[in-house]
Parts: structure tokens; C-alpha cells; sequence
């Protein structure tokens, strides 16, 4: 379908974008890679293309290569929001508990108190550096207040967060 919408509408970076997202889908990155450059040729300050970029590159090279893309991204209104997960995400997937992931996680759910995935990474980053229980036990209820219920990794997490929670709730009634 988009590529025969391309045949038609060549110089209409959207098409590419949406193509290149089908084919990182089924693993074919760098005819994705290939798709994205043409579409950030055509439009390249569009938040939208700078993340398509993003998410591709951190498939096919990492979170170091996609960092700059996503940044960008979230210079866009638009895709502010979305970067902002990614860019965060990438620190977190390549070191842990570093500065840059509670810098990042915390200005996250600053800016966006209401997605569950910056209090998922917020979460995430707490228990992997050493904080206090109770500040990761906050991060986790506001993840899920939060969560996502069209996302199945949220509702996945959730349940998790919140089986863990009946068995030492159950462990604690006993002693």
C-alpha cells in the first residue's frame, strides 16, 4: 500500500515514514533506515521523522545512535511526549542507574505526571540504584494509577507490581 501510495506522491515524506515503520515491524531495518532518510530529506525538522529515525537506529545501532534523533524529536510539540520516553529509555537500557537516567526519568514525570510509562522508567531507575523502598514504592503505585491500558508491556508490569504486592501483603499478615 505505501509504496504504491509513493509511486503516486514521491516527494511526500509521510509515506516514507509510515513504509519505513511496516518494515522495522518485520525486522527489515535497513530498508527502514533507507525509507527514514528519504523522509527526513523531504521534511527534516518533522518531530514525527526524527523519532521514525530514532526508533530504527536504536534497533539497528542502539541507544547511542538513536539519542541524538530523539532529542530532536522532542523539540516538536508533537513529539515531545513520545521522544521524551524513548530518549529516556535509551539511558536506562544502556547503563542502569546512571546520572543521566535519573535526570532524565525525573524531568519525565515532572513535565508529564500522568504517563505511565515516565513512572514505569521512574520505577525502573529507583530500584536499580540503590533509592529508598518507599521512593520506589511510589514511583510503582503512580505507574499503576497510570499505566496504560492499551499498552499490553503496562498491563503486563501492572499485574506484576501488583501480584508482588498481594504476596508480601499476605507474607507480612502472617508474621
Amino acid at each position: 500500500y505505501f509504496s504504491q501510495a509513493l509511486r503516486f506522491r514521491p516527494k511526500e515524506d509521510v509515506w516514507y515514514r509510515l513504509r519505513a515503520m511496516q518494515l522495522r515491524d518485520v525486522d527489515e531495518y535497513s530498508w527502514a533506515h533507507r525509507d527514514m532518510q528519504r523522509a527526513l530529506q523531504l521534511e527534516p525538522q518533522s518531530g514525527w521523522n526524527l523519532y521514525g529515525m530514532g526508533l530504527v537506529l536504536a534497533d539497528m545501532q542502539g541507544q547511542g545512535a538513536a539519542r541524538p534523533y530523539f532529542q530532536r524529536a522532542m523539540e516538536a510539540s508533537e513529539t515531545h511526549e513520545a521522544a521524551m520516553a524513548m530518549y529516556c529509555q535509551g539511558f536506562l537500557i544502556d547503563s542502569g542507574a546512571s546520572k543521566d537516567a535519573g535526570e532524565c526519568t525525573q524531568k519525565f514525570i515532572r513535565t508529564y505526571p500522568r504517563n505511565g510509562e515516565g513512572w514505569r522508567q521512574r520505577a525502573w531507575f529507583l530500584a536499580n540504584s540503590g533509592a529508598a523502598e518507599h521512593d520506589v514504592q511510589t514511583a510503582v503505585d503512580q505507574f499503576i494509577r497510570h499505566a496504560d491500558s492499551g499498552n499490553e508491556l503496562h498491563q503486563a508490569e501492572a499485574a506484576k507490581y501488583k501480584q508482588q504486592r498481594q504476596v508480601q501483603k499476605q507474607t507480612n499478615e502472617r508474621r
